[in-house]
């Protein structure tokens, strides 16, 4: 996939307009308003488990399925103030409708949740492969990977050594704009 030129000339100015804050490094973070094509369908799965234990269900078992689940205040299944709770989940797929946190456990004794399998719609990340970077490190152009999506730019990056996998840190090769 080619570079984008505009899409690059967006970030560089983006880059530029933030150095000139003042601001000592960068992110970005790419997400997806398009849907995948199987995202499975809407499930409560919140309600699901909140009505099996108001019944006084100890053992609460999700129907396995690929399931798209939408937040509630910001997470998509809370389980709080729990005790000696086992909740199986064996085969189902949850995919979080947005890019807030999936699993919130609080004050809870004795929980389990197994075989639970989450994933994201749209994701959470996009990966690329740098083709430049300034000589003082104050921008880089990429190539977005293959499947990525490339819309919705927010100001976060994280690069990883290519070869270790290992996040590059101004330790490890990498200065962020000064």
């Amino acid at each position: 996939m080619p570079v984008i030129r505009s899409f690059y000339e967006r970030l560089r100015s983006l880059l530029f307009r933030w150095r000139a804050l003042g601001l000592s490094s960068f992110f970005l973070v790419f997400t997806s308003s398009s849907p995948a094509a199987d995202i499975g369908r809407p499930f409560d799965i919140q309600g699901y488990v909140d009505n099996a234990l108001r019944s006084g269900a100890k053992e609460v078992i999700i129907p396995p399925g690929r399931y798209l689940v939408t937040p509630n205040h910001g997470v998509h299944l809370a389980l709080h103030d729990l005790h000696d709770l086992h909740i199986v989940a064996d085969g189902v797929e949850m995919v979080c409708a947005q890019t807030t946190m999936a699993v919130s456990l609080e004050n809870c004794r004795n929980v389990t949740l197994r075989g639970l399998t989450i994933d994201y719609d749209p994701l959470p990340f996009t990966e690329g492969t740098i083709t430049a970077v300034a000589p003082d490190h104050s921008w880089l152009e990429f190539r977005v990977g293959d499947g990525y999506p490339e819309q919705k730019l927010t100001l976060r990056v994280q690069i990883c050594d290519q070869t270790t996998h290992l996040l590059k840190t101004a330790d490890f090769g990498w200065s962020p704009i000064q």
